[in-house]
Protein backbone atom coordinates (compact mmCIF):
# COMPACT_ATOMS: atom_id res chain seq x y z
CA UNK A 1 0.00 0.00 0.00
CA UNK A 2 1.24 3.51 -0.86
CA UNK A 3 0.45 5.95 1.96
CA UNK A 4 0.74 9.74 1.83
CA UNK A 5 1.01 11.29 5.29
CA UNK A 6 0.62 15.03 5.88
CA UNK A 7 2.37 16.24 9.01
CA UNK A 8 2.88 19.87 10.09
CA UNK A 9 5.83 21.18 12.02
CA UNK A 10 8.79 19.04 10.95
CA UNK A 11 11.89 21.17 10.46
CA UNK A 12 14.49 18.48 9.77
CA UNK A 13 14.62 14.72 9.20
CA UNK A 14 16.12 14.03 12.62
CA UNK A 15 15.11 17.15 14.54
CA UNK A 16 15.33 16.50 18.29
CA UNK A 17 11.87 17.25 19.66
CA UNK A 18 10.89 17.99 23.22
CA UNK A 19 8.07 16.54 25.23
CA UNK A 20 5.85 19.40 24.08
CA UNK A 21 5.76 18.09 20.49
CA UNK A 22 4.96 14.51 21.48
CA UNK A 23 2.17 14.14 18.94
CA UNK A 24 4.51 15.11 16.08
CA UNK A 25 6.98 12.48 17.28
CA UNK A 26 4.08 10.03 17.36
CA UNK A 27 3.16 10.64 13.73
CA UNK A 28 6.73 10.09 12.63
CA UNK A 29 6.92 6.86 14.60
CA UNK A 30 3.65 5.71 13.04
CA UNK A 31 5.12 6.34 9.59
CA UNK A 32 8.23 4.34 10.49
CA UNK A 33 6.13 1.46 11.86
CA UNK A 34 3.95 1.36 8.74
CA UNK A 35 7.00 1.28 6.50
CA UNK A 36 8.38 -1.51 8.68
CA UNK A 37 5.29 -3.56 7.80
CA UNK A 38 6.14 -3.23 4.12
CA UNK A 39 3.99 -0.22 3.19
CA UNK A 40 5.48 2.66 1.24
CA UNK A 41 5.03 5.88 3.22
CA UNK A 42 5.64 9.36 1.80
CA UNK A 43 5.54 12.10 4.42
CA UNK A 44 4.76 15.60 3.16
CA UNK A 45 5.27 18.70 5.24
CA UNK A 46 5.68 22.39 4.56
CA UNK A 47 9.25 23.65 4.39
CA UNK A 48 9.94 25.38 7.72
CA UNK A 49 13.63 26.27 7.23
CA UNK A 50 15.85 27.16 4.29
CA UNK A 51 18.09 24.11 4.70
CA UNK A 52 15.26 21.54 4.54
CA UNK A 53 14.16 21.92 0.93
CA UNK A 54 13.78 18.66 -0.97
CA UNK A 55 13.07 15.01 -0.37
CA UNK A 56 14.98 12.86 2.11
CA UNK A 57 15.01 9.06 1.96
CA UNK A 58 14.65 8.05 5.60
CA UNK A 59 14.54 4.31 4.85
CA UNK A 60 13.93 2.16 1.77
CA UNK A 61 10.15 2.49 2.21
CA UNK A 62 9.94 5.93 3.88
CA UNK A 63 10.53 9.41 2.43
CA UNK A 64 10.12 12.90 3.85
CA UNK A 65 9.39 15.76 1.43
CA UNK A 66 9.54 19.44 2.35
CA UNK A 67 7.35 21.44 -0.05
CA UNK A 68 8.24 25.13 -0.52
CA UNK A 69 4.80 26.58 0.18
CA UNK A 70 5.11 29.96 1.84
CA UNK A 71 8.18 31.39 3.56
CA UNK A 72 10.86 28.94 4.79
CA UNK A 73 10.17 29.57 8.47
CA UNK A 74 8.03 28.17 11.27
CA UNK A 75 4.45 29.48 11.14
CA UNK A 76 1.59 28.99 13.57
CA UNK A 77 -1.86 27.80 12.53
CA UNK A 78 -3.14 31.27 11.63
CA UNK A 79 -0.01 32.28 9.71
CA UNK A 80 0.11 29.08 7.66
CA UNK A 81 -3.47 29.24 6.37
CA UNK A 82 -2.82 31.60 3.40
CA UNK A 83 -0.22 29.13 2.09
CA UNK A 84 -2.30 25.96 2.28
CA UNK A 85 -3.69 26.45 -1.23
CA UNK A 86 -0.18 26.51 -2.65
CA UNK A 87 0.72 23.47 -0.58
CA UNK A 88 -2.39 21.64 -1.83
CA UNK A 89 -1.54 22.49 -5.47
CA UNK A 90 1.94 21.01 -5.05
CA UNK A 91 0.47 17.86 -3.53
CA UNK A 92 -2.08 17.57 -6.36
CA UNK A 93 0.70 17.82 -8.94
CA UNK A 94 2.75 15.17 -7.13
CA UNK A 95 -0.23 12.85 -6.82
CA UNK A 96 -1.12 13.34 -10.49
CA UNK A 97 2.17 11.70 -11.38
CA UNK A 98 2.07 9.06 -8.64
CA UNK A 99 -1.23 8.81 -6.72
CA UNK A 100 -1.18 7.22 -3.26
CA UNK A 101 -3.67 4.59 -2.11
CA UNK A 102 -4.66 6.64 0.92
CA UNK A 103 -3.90 10.03 2.49
CA UNK A 104 -3.59 10.36 6.26
CA UNK A 105 -3.74 13.97 7.49
CA UNK A 106 -2.56 15.01 10.94
CA UNK A 107 -4.20 18.23 12.25
CA UNK A 108 -7.35 19.70 10.77
CA UNK A 109 -5.50 22.26 8.63
CA UNK A 110 -3.63 19.50 6.84
CA UNK A 111 -6.87 17.58 6.54
CA UNK A 112 -8.27 20.57 4.67
CA UNK A 113 -5.15 20.54 2.50
CA UNK A 114 -5.62 16.84 1.75
CA UNK A 115 -9.23 17.41 0.67
CA UNK A 116 -8.22 20.33 -1.56
CA UNK A 117 -5.39 18.37 -3.14
CA UNK A 118 -7.54 15.31 -3.64
CA UNK A 119 -10.39 17.05 -5.49
CA UNK A 120 -8.89 16.10 -8.85
CA UNK A 121 -8.29 12.51 -7.72
CA UNK A 122 -11.73 11.03 -7.27
CA UNK A 123 -11.82 8.04 -5.01
CA UNK A 124 -8.65 9.02 -3.12
CA UNK A 125 -9.45 8.11 0.51
CA UNK A 126 -8.59 10.64 3.24
CA UNK A 127 -8.12 9.67 6.91
CA UNK A 128 -8.12 12.46 9.51
CA UNK A 129 -6.45 12.52 12.93
CA UNK A 130 -7.06 15.72 14.89
CA UNK A 131 -4.73 15.10 17.84
CA UNK A 132 -5.47 18.16 19.97
CA UNK A 133 -8.69 19.42 18.42
CA UNK A 134 -11.27 17.55 20.49
CA UNK A 135 -9.63 17.98 23.93
CA UNK A 136 -9.46 21.75 23.54
CA UNK A 137 -12.86 22.12 21.98
CA UNK A 138 -15.28 20.25 24.24
CA UNK A 139 -17.73 22.85 25.54
CA UNK A 140 -16.36 25.52 23.20
CA UNK A 141 -18.57 28.51 22.39
CA UNK A 142 -19.15 27.84 18.70
CA UNK A 143 -19.48 31.60 17.98
CA UNK A 144 -16.02 32.40 19.33
CA UNK A 145 -12.85 32.41 17.24
CA UNK A 146 -11.93 29.01 18.59
CA UNK A 147 -15.50 27.88 17.95
CA UNK A 148 -15.19 28.83 14.28
CA UNK A 149 -11.98 26.85 14.08
CA UNK A 150 -13.77 23.86 15.56
CA UNK A 151 -16.64 24.21 13.07
CA UNK A 152 -14.23 24.26 10.13
CA UNK A 153 -12.37 21.29 11.57
CA UNK A 154 -15.60 19.33 12.00
CA UNK A 155 -16.43 20.05 8.37
CA UNK A 156 -13.08 18.54 7.43
CA UNK A 157 -13.79 15.53 9.62
CA UNK A 158 -17.22 15.15 8.08
CA UNK A 159 -15.79 15.04 4.56
CA UNK A 160 -12.92 12.70 5.37
CA UNK A 161 -13.52 9.02 4.70
CA UNK A 162 -12.51 8.07 8.25
CA UNK A 163 -11.45 9.78 11.47
CA UNK A 164 -9.04 8.37 14.06
CA UNK A 165 -9.52 9.27 17.72
CA UNK A 166 -6.63 8.50 20.05
CA UNK A 167 -8.77 7.57 23.06
CA UNK A 168 -12.36 7.00 24.16
CA UNK A 169 -12.73 10.53 25.55
CA UNK A 170 -11.72 12.06 22.23
CA UNK A 171 -14.21 9.77 20.51
CA UNK A 172 -17.01 11.06 22.75
CA UNK A 173 -15.97 14.66 22.15
CA UNK A 174 -15.96 14.22 18.39
CA UNK A 175 -19.42 12.62 18.47
CA UNK A 176 -20.73 15.51 20.59
CA UNK A 177 -19.30 17.89 17.99
CA UNK A 178 -21.41 16.22 15.32
CA UNK A 179 -19.19 13.61 13.67
CA UNK A 180 -20.80 10.26 12.92
CA UNK A 181 -19.76 7.54 15.38
CA UNK A 182 -19.60 4.87 12.66
CA UNK A 183 -16.85 6.80 10.87
CA UNK A 184 -14.56 7.15 13.91
CA UNK A 185 -12.03 4.49 14.92
CA UNK A 186 -10.14 4.56 18.22
CA UNK A 187 -6.45 3.84 17.69
CA UNK A 188 -4.24 4.98 20.59
CA UNK A 189 -0.77 6.45 20.57
CA UNK A 190 1.96 3.86 20.43
CA UNK A 191 5.15 3.36 22.39
CA UNK A 192 8.66 2.49 21.22
CA UNK A 193 8.98 -0.54 23.48
CA UNK A 194 12.66 -0.97 22.64
CA UNK A 195 13.73 2.57 23.50
CA UNK A 196 11.21 2.92 26.32
CA UNK A 197 12.02 -0.05 28.53
CA UNK A 198 13.12 -0.82 32.10
CA UNK A 199 16.56 -1.78 30.81
CA UNK A 200 19.18 0.88 30.24
CA UNK A 201 20.92 3.80 31.94
CA UNK A 202 19.21 5.63 34.77
CA UNK A 203 19.83 8.99 36.38
CA UNK A 204 21.02 9.04 39.97
CA UNK A 205 19.27 11.01 42.69
CA UNK A 206 20.29 11.96 46.21
CA UNK A 207 16.97 11.79 48.06
CA UNK A 208 15.35 8.49 49.08
CA UNK A 209 12.45 8.87 46.61
CA UNK A 210 11.92 10.58 43.27
CA UNK A 211 8.69 11.57 41.51
CA UNK A 212 8.84 12.49 37.82
CA UNK A 213 6.30 14.56 35.88
CA UNK A 214 6.45 14.78 32.08
CA UNK A 215 4.02 17.45 30.99
CA UNK A 216 3.45 21.04 30.02
CA UNK A 217 3.62 23.64 32.77
CA UNK A 218 0.27 25.41 32.34
CA UNK A 219 -2.01 25.25 35.36
CA UNK A 220 -4.53 22.85 33.81
CA UNK A 221 -1.82 20.20 33.46
CA UNK A 222 -1.69 19.85 37.25
CA UNK A 223 1.99 20.46 38.03
CA UNK A 224 0.94 22.93 40.74
CA UNK A 225 -1.07 20.16 42.40
CA UNK A 226 1.96 17.88 42.46
CA UNK A 227 4.09 20.64 44.03
CA UNK A 228 1.38 21.24 46.63
CA UNK A 229 1.21 17.51 47.39
CA UNK A 230 4.99 17.34 47.74
CA UNK A 231 4.79 19.50 50.86
CA UNK A 232 3.14 16.53 52.61
CA UNK A 233 5.42 13.85 51.13
CA UNK A 234 8.76 13.78 52.98
CA UNK A 235 12.12 12.56 51.72
CA UNK A 236 11.00 12.95 48.11
CA UNK A 237 12.17 15.09 45.21
CA UNK A 238 10.07 16.18 42.24
CA UNK A 239 11.56 16.45 38.75
CA UNK A 240 9.42 18.11 36.07
CA UNK A 241 10.33 17.82 32.39
CA UNK A 242 8.25 19.92 30.03
CA UNK A 243 7.64 23.44 28.86
CA UNK A 244 10.21 25.62 27.08
CA UNK A 245 13.93 24.83 26.92
CA UNK A 246 15.77 25.16 30.22
CA UNK A 247 17.42 28.40 29.11
CA UNK A 248 14.00 30.04 28.73
CA UNK A 249 12.46 28.94 32.04
CA UNK A 250 13.48 32.19 33.74
CA UNK A 251 11.18 34.10 31.37
CA UNK A 252 8.32 31.60 31.29
CA UNK A 253 5.28 32.67 33.33
CA UNK A 254 4.20 29.10 34.08
CA UNK A 255 7.66 28.14 35.34
CA UNK A 256 7.83 31.30 37.44
CA UNK A 257 4.42 30.49 38.96
CA UNK A 258 5.46 26.94 39.85
CA UNK A 259 8.73 28.11 41.39
CA UNK A 260 6.91 30.77 43.43
CA UNK A 261 4.51 28.11 44.73
CA UNK A 262 7.40 25.82 45.68
CA UNK A 263 9.05 28.70 47.55
CA UNK A 264 5.84 29.53 49.38
CA UNK A 265 5.34 25.90 50.45
CA UNK A 266 8.97 25.44 51.50
CA UNK A 267 9.78 22.72 48.96
CA UNK A 268 11.83 24.71 46.44
CA UNK A 269 14.94 22.70 47.30
CA UNK A 270 13.08 19.50 46.33
CA UNK A 271 11.62 20.71 43.02
CA UNK A 272 13.64 20.67 39.78
CA UNK A 273 12.29 22.10 36.51
CA UNK A 274 14.23 20.73 33.55
CA UNK A 275 12.26 22.41 30.77
CA UNK A 276 11.62 20.57 27.54
CA UNK A 277 14.04 17.69 27.03
CA UNK A 278 14.98 15.70 23.92
CA UNK A 279 13.27 12.31 23.57
CA UNK A 280 16.48 10.37 24.15
CA UNK A 281 16.70 11.84 27.66
CA UNK A 282 13.22 10.66 28.65
CA UNK A 283 13.95 6.95 29.35
CA UNK A 284 16.91 7.55 31.73
CA UNK A 285 14.84 10.13 33.60
CA UNK A 286 11.86 7.81 33.91
CA UNK A 287 13.99 4.86 35.05
CA UNK A 288 15.23 7.01 37.93
CA UNK A 289 11.68 7.54 39.22
CA UNK A 290 9.93 5.67 42.00
CA UNK A 291 6.63 7.05 40.69
CA UNK A 292 5.49 8.93 37.60
CA UNK A 293 2.65 11.39 38.14
CA UNK A 294 0.29 12.87 35.55
CA UNK A 295 -2.64 14.83 37.00
CA UNK A 296 -4.12 17.16 34.36
CA UNK A 297 -7.53 18.59 35.15
CA UNK A 298 -9.22 17.66 31.90
CA UNK A 299 -8.27 15.99 28.65
CA UNK A 300 -4.83 14.47 28.14
CA UNK A 301 -3.13 12.29 25.55
CA UNK A 302 -1.83 9.88 28.20
CA UNK A 303 1.54 9.69 26.42
CA UNK A 304 3.66 10.47 29.53
CA UNK A 305 1.94 7.65 31.42
CA UNK A 306 2.45 5.24 28.53
CA UNK A 307 6.17 6.00 28.45
CA UNK A 308 6.45 5.59 32.21
CA UNK A 309 4.66 2.22 32.11
CA UNK A 310 6.93 1.11 29.26
CA UNK A 311 9.95 1.95 31.43
CA UNK A 312 8.58 -0.10 34.34
CA UNK A 313 7.49 2.85 36.49
CA UNK A 314 4.13 2.84 38.33
CA UNK A 315 1.83 5.75 37.50
CA UNK A 316 -0.45 7.93 39.62
CA UNK A 317 -2.80 9.92 37.40
CA UNK A 318 -6.18 11.53 36.94
CA UNK A 319 -8.59 9.35 34.97
CA UNK A 320 -9.11 11.82 32.11
CA UNK A 321 -8.61 11.57 28.36
CA UNK A 322 -6.05 9.04 27.25
CA UNK A 323 -5.05 8.43 30.87
CA UNK A 324 -8.39 6.75 31.54
CA UNK A 325 -7.69 4.27 28.74
CA UNK A 326 -3.99 3.74 29.39
CA UNK A 327 -3.85 3.33 33.18
CA UNK A 328 -6.07 0.64 34.70
CA UNK A 329 -6.89 1.86 38.20
CA UNK A 330 -5.45 -0.47 40.84
CA UNK A 331 -3.78 -2.70 38.23
CA UNK A 332 -1.22 -0.68 36.27
CA UNK A 333 -1.43 2.47 38.39
CA UNK A 334 -3.74 4.58 40.53
CA UNK A 335 -6.37 7.16 39.63
CA UNK A 336 -6.86 10.27 41.77
CA UNK A 337 -9.27 13.20 41.55
CA UNK A 338 -8.08 16.28 39.69
CA UNK A 339 -7.30 19.34 41.77
CA UNK A 340 -7.03 17.39 45.06
CA UNK A 341 -3.40 17.71 46.22
CA UNK A 342 -4.32 16.36 49.65
CA UNK A 343 -5.63 13.10 48.20
CA UNK A 344 -2.65 12.95 45.85
CA UNK A 345 -0.22 13.37 48.75
CA UNK A 346 -1.90 10.55 50.68
CA UNK A 347 -1.67 8.13 47.75
CA UNK A 348 1.94 9.09 47.07
CA UNK A 349 2.95 8.49 50.70
CA UNK A 350 1.25 5.07 50.74
CA UNK A 351 2.83 3.94 47.48
CA UNK A 352 6.31 5.19 48.27
CA UNK A 353 6.22 3.11 51.44
CA UNK A 354 5.02 0.00 49.57
CA UNK A 355 7.83 -1.23 47.26
CA UNK A 356 6.16 -4.60 46.61
CA UNK A 357 2.97 -2.94 45.41
CA UNK A 358 4.94 -0.49 43.26
CA UNK A 359 6.71 -3.44 41.68
CA UNK A 360 3.42 -5.20 40.94
CA UNK A 361 1.96 -2.07 39.33
CA UNK A 362 5.13 -1.60 37.29
CA UNK A 363 5.13 -5.15 35.96
CA UNK A 364 1.45 -4.97 35.03
CA UNK A 365 2.02 -1.63 33.31
CA UNK A 366 4.89 -2.95 31.21
CA UNK A 367 2.81 -5.98 30.23
CA UNK A 368 -0.07 -3.72 29.16
CA UNK A 369 2.26 -1.64 26.99
CA UNK A 370 3.67 -4.73 25.27
CA UNK A 371 0.20 -6.17 24.66
CA UNK A 372 -1.74 -3.06 23.58
CA UNK A 373 0.52 -0.13 22.75
CA UNK A 374 3.51 -1.51 20.82
CA UNK A 375 4.01 0.18 17.48
CA UNK A 376 3.66 -2.98 15.42
CA UNK A 377 0.11 -3.44 16.69
CA UNK A 378 -0.79 0.24 16.30
CA UNK A 379 0.56 0.30 12.74
CA UNK A 380 -1.29 -2.92 11.87
CA UNK A 381 -4.58 -1.47 13.18
CA UNK A 382 -4.02 1.70 11.17
CA UNK A 383 -3.18 -0.21 7.98
CA UNK A 384 -6.30 -2.37 8.47
CA UNK A 385 -8.40 0.81 8.62
CA UNK A 386 -6.78 2.09 5.42
CA UNK A 387 -7.53 -1.17 3.62
CA UNK A 388 -11.23 -1.05 4.56
CA UNK A 389 -11.85 2.38 2.99
CA UNK A 390 -13.85 2.52 -0.24
CA UNK A 391 -11.94 3.41 -3.39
Amino acid sequence: MNIAMLIPGITAPAAPGTYRDAWEIQTRQLAMALSGLGHRVDIFTRRCARDTLGTVQLSPMLTLSHLPAGPPMALDGVQVRPHLGEFAAMLADTWQREPPDVVHAHSWLYGLTALLAGREHRGLPVVQTFHRLAPRSAGTNMHSRNGLRVRFACTVGGRADAVIANNATELSDLVRLGLARRRISVIPYGVDTRGMSPDGPSQEHAMPYRIVVLDELSAQHGVDDVVAALAAVPDTELVVAGGPPAADLGRDQDALRIRALADRLGVADRVSLLGGIPPEQVPPLLRSADLAVSVPWAHATGKPALDAMACGVPVVCTGVGGLADAVVDGVTGLHVRAGRPGQLAKELRILLQAPVRRRALALAGRDRILARYNWERIAAETARLYSQLPR
